[in-house]
């Protein structure tokens, strides 16, 4: 049954921003317009809502398909409507909401069975056969795309899902094999390793026994019972087991309580702290009592410094009147306040003496310089003779004579006096320091009476003193009293201490031979013991090798070694099969090619007219196993047989074989879903084939849906004329706003 594309509603898609319908045509659906009028748009939307973001790398970087959303809607929708004629139909529907990858729905009311695995095989045929003629030359240029495309189309696939299939059987049973046989020859080592190991433990146990005088073959489960009955204390209240693995435990409890050290007499513990605690007592007495006589001591040279420092001081004040010295210095002070007085009395007079002997010089030496004579005191003018004159001079002079007299008596009695009053101020100050001296003394003497005084109230707290002390003698003699009974009883405490250590090392000897003769005891059971545990355990291997040796003798051994040889002989059948495989898998493709090539050159010959290379053909060169595609190459041929790589054609040649090539898978790879589509395949062709190619495609679209998108005039023209009735034809403008979308209208 084949299915027709009948419609497609696109929107947000790269340049369709609002919702467009465009209905097609079940043979030929033509797009003409100028370039950027959204063609296409539209032909790009048929391949996404198809197969997704599912496009080979080269076509998706050349067609620059980078951005798939329209900017001015909010999300991108591509419904693809199918339908077989008779009214049975699908859509599959491609959302690509904000924030979401692409993801293709299909409408499940629709009433095709089996439509999900259709699509799928669709998206693998889309991808290698439809997309190639985004670039004509990518399918020449990566042959990766032309072995699948070719693959895919002469139906090899079914061929290289079942040679993946047997690889994978082969690769199974290869992997299985080698593990049962890795995992059998470790479990053989470890077997015989583990029996090797077991004879060797019997060997060593056979030895202890024989060492302890004990035939290993006269063990049995009896008699280790009845000695170990010898062996339990009396006072065990639990019975005795019977098997082995309740015997051993039995015995390693036993031995675990014999392991410990036997605990010492609860008396002798006793009196061992006892003693300890005693003489830790002792010891911190005899401390406490160290450090008493310490600080007795040390209160005693204080003391002793203390009297001593005061004894100076008082030898040094003996014989020494304070009050004396001091009524001394107030008698001095008053001698000398007496003799200033003096001394200021007479330098008054004697500045007296001077004023007057400066007056009676000046009148001297007035009467010397004038002739008239002035009586000095009233200054009235003598008018008798030259005699008065000269006795008045004489008067004069004699009055100088007496002051300048008078005046050195004077100075030398002031003088006199300043040298007394010099030595009583040398004497005041030494009686001054004297008397600061003496003060000193005093505030030094009283200083240590209260240090004294301070020390004796503190040895007064003493416990040992207990009562108040004034007299510092009397504190001297109870400090060292006390310093003396102390001394004995540190003393008699060092041989207390010495009584008890005697005592303790004589209990630690004593305890320690309980302890000896304890252990003594408990080793001997312990080595009973360990003889009992060893023939148990002679007993337990001899089991554990007799159960190893059925297991060796065993045969499920030889059945997994029959199965691994199974799985040898399974793996080579599936080697051969696939080999078989391979050979039927290369003569059915080069069968296939022979029509595959037939038809190839037929659509080449219709495309293009090359004056030399005529002919085109599509070869095997390399067989691949796997889902690897098969390699193949297109071989240009001449009219003489001369055969080129296609690559010495020129553009406008390459395209065309492009063309044909894809054309050809597009007739024989038919699928439900089949459609061609074509977006401006004739823009290296001349006009001649221009025409071949729309010749080309009246043909194929016989068997092939053909959606053809175009902005050659030449080209439009040539399908105008030759499907103007066979086929729906749009026309888009070149003039149309972003937000809206592209403009077109149906001509037919």
């Amino acid at each position: 049954m084949r299915y027709f594309l009948t419609k497609v509603e696109v929107e947000g898609f790269r340049g369709i921003s609002k919702r467009r319908e465009l209905e097609l045509h079940p043979k030929l659906t033509i797009l003409i317009g100028p370039n950027s009028s959204g063609k296409s748009s539209f032909i790009e939307a048929i391949e996404w809502g198809l197969v997704g973001d599912k496009v080979p790398r080269e076509v998706y970087t050349k067609r620059r398909r980078t951005a798939i959303r329209n900017k001015y809607t909010r999300n991108t929708e591509v419904k693809i409507h199918y339908n077989d004629g008779q009214g049975r139909g699908f859509v599959i529907k491609a959302h690509l909401p904000r924030h979401r990858e692409y993801m293709p729905e299909i409408d499940r009311e629709g009433p095709l069975k089996g439509l999900v695995a259709a699509h799928i095989g669709f998206k693998d045929y889309i991808r290698s056969v439809v997309y190639a003629q985004a670039d004509p030359r990518v399918i020449i240029e990566k042959a990766e795309h032309l072995n699948t495309a070719i693959d895919s189309i002469l139906g090899l696939k079914a061929y290289k899902d079942f040679m993946k299939c047997i690889e994978e059987c082969i690769s199974k049973v290869e992997r299985k094999e080698e593990a049962l046989a890795n995992e059998l020859y470790k479990f053989k080592e470890e077997l015989t390793r583990k029996y090797e190991g077991l004879i060797r433990k019997i060997e060593k146990i056979q030895s202890i026994l024989k060492k302890y005088g004990i035939d290993p073959s006269q063990v049995s489960l009896k008699k280790i019972r009845d000695e170990l009955k010898k062996l339990i204390p009396p006072d065990y209240k639990g019975d005795i087991p019977e098997d082995v693995e309740g015997l051993r435990r039995t015995i390693e409890e036993f031995k675990k309580l014999w392991e410990i050290t036997p605990k010492l007499p609860t008396y002798q513990q006793a009196l061992l702290c006892e003693l300890e605690q005693e003489k830790k007592g002792l010891v911190n007495r005899k401390e406490r009592l160290k450090s008493e006589r310490t600080k007795c001591y040390e209160w005693l040279q204080q003391l002793e410094s203390l009297i001593k420092d005061l004894s100076n001081i008082e030898e040094k004040l003996k014989g020494k009147n304070l009050e004396k010295l001091r009524s001394q210095l107030a008698e001095k002070e008053y001698q000398v306040r007496q003799i200033d007085n003096e001394i200021k009395k007479l330098n008054s007079m004697i500045e007296e003496m001077n004023e007057e002997y400066s007056i009676v010089e000046k009148a001297w030496n007035f009467l010397k310089k004038s002739k008239k004579a002035y009586c000095p005191v009233c200054n009235r003018e003598l008018t008798t003779g030259f005699l008065r004159k000269r006795a008045t001079l004489e008067i004069i002079e004699k009055r100088l004579e007496s002051l300048k007299s008078e005046v050195e008596d004077l100075v030398e009695r002031r003088d006199k006096l300043a040298r007394e009053l010099k030595d009583l101020n040398n004497e005041r100050d030494q009686l001054e320091k004297q008397i600061e001296k003496i003060e000193q003394l005093q505030r030094e003497r009283n200083k240590f009476r209260r240090e004294i005084k301070n020390l004796l109230e503190e040895v007064s707290k003493s416990p040992r003193i207990a009562r108040a002390l004034e007299n510092p003698s009397v504190a001297r003699e109870l400090l060292n009293e006390t310093i003396r009974r102390i001394d004995e009883e540190i003393c008699n405490i060092e041989k207390e201490i010495k009584r008890k250590e005697k005592q303790i090392e004589d209990l630690k000897r004593l305890i320690e031979e309980s302890r000896a003769r304890a252990e003594e005891l408990s080793r001997e059971k312990l080595r009973k013991m360990d003889i009992i545990y060893s023939e148990l355990e002679y007993i337990l291997l001899h089991k554990s090798v007799s159960r190893l040796e059925d297991l060796i003798e065993k045969e499920p051994w030889k059945l997994l070694e029959k199965f691994i040889c199974k799985l040898e002989a399974l793996r080579l059948m599936l080697i051969k099969l696939m080999n078989i495989t391979k050979e039927v898998h290369e003569s059915e493709a080069k069968e296939k090619l022979k029509e595959f090539n037939k038809i190839l050159d037929d659509v080449y010959r219709a495309l293009y007219e090359h004056p030399y290379f005529k002919h085109i053909e599509v070869r095997l060169k390399e067989i691949r196993s796997g889902t690897e595609p098969n390699r193949y190459d297109i071989i240009c041929i001449s009219e003489r047989g001369e055969e080129e790589g296609i690559d010495v054609l020129n553009t406008s040649a390459q395209n065309a074989i492009s063309l044909a090539v894809y054309i050809t898978s597009a007739r024989l790879g038919l699928h439900p879903l089949s459609i061609l589509l074509l977006d401006d395949p004739t823009q290296t062709f001349d006009e001649r084939h221009v025409r071949k190619l729309a010749e080309a495609l009246e043909k194929i679209s016989e068997d092939v849906q053909v959606v053809v998108a175009t902005a050659d005039e030449r080209f439009q023209k040539a399908l105008i004329e030759l499907f103007y009735d066979k086929a729906y034809i749009y026309k888009f403008e070149k003039d149309w706003a972003p937000e809206e979308g592209p403009i077109f209208e149906r001509l037919r």
